[in-house]
């Protein structure tokens, strides 16, 4: 009856697996899209035009084929992968890959676990910072706030308030050098 819906077949030893690891590792077990979204495999593109689905949902599912997470990074990869997914996201690509990866419970369990006692730090400065220092509104406001977000993100996302200026004033003086 589901071979017209799903052409290319149906991962059911991947949903098993992620059943398995919901039941196992989370409180939030039964998610119908993250089940759908491994159920599908990697490609639901054909499958979302036959089915009718919400934008949010159309979104979200997107991004778990999207967000592929390497389970075997090491823990500071990790983090700015959460800091960058978001809790919701990070949670769905731990298991999503896992699932599509087969990877051990303890493994996965030991990568959830590093957003469980993690608090995903923000981000010091805002487009109104660099304004402050004399730049106009506009795209180049944006364009240096990534400059220096990046710059923080490698730094370990410690950087304060005051180094984050400090390496902004350093790429506005740049921005205005670059042709």
């Amino acid at each position: 009856i589901l071979k017209p819906l799903f052409p290319r077949g149906l991962e059911v030893r991947k949903l098993e697996r992620l059943i398995a690891l919901e039941t196992r590792l989370i409180e939030d077990q039964g998610d119908v899209l993250r089940r759908f979204a491994v159920l599908v495999g990697s490609n639901p593109a054909t499958v979302l035009e036959r089915l009718r689905f919400s934008n949010k949902d159309r979104l979200r599912l997107g991004l778990m084929n999207a967000d592929h997470l390497n389970l075997d990074a090491s823990e500071a990869d990790l983090k700015i992968k959460l800091y960058r997914l978001g809790a919701g996201r990070f949670i769905d690509a731990v298991l999503v890959s896992a699932a599509r990866h087969d990877c051990k419970t303890c493994q996965v369990q030991a990568v959830l676990e590093i957003q469980g006692r993690w608090t995903v730090p923000q981000f010091p400065l805002r487009g109104a910072d660099l304004i402050t220092l004399g730049l106009a509104p506009g795209a180049r406001v944006g364009r240096i706030l990534a400059k220096i977000e990046e710059y923080w993100i490698a730094d370990g996302m410690r950087g304060s308030h005051e180094a984050c200026l400090s390496q902004a004033r350093n790429a506005i003086e740049q921005d205005r050098i670059m042709p």
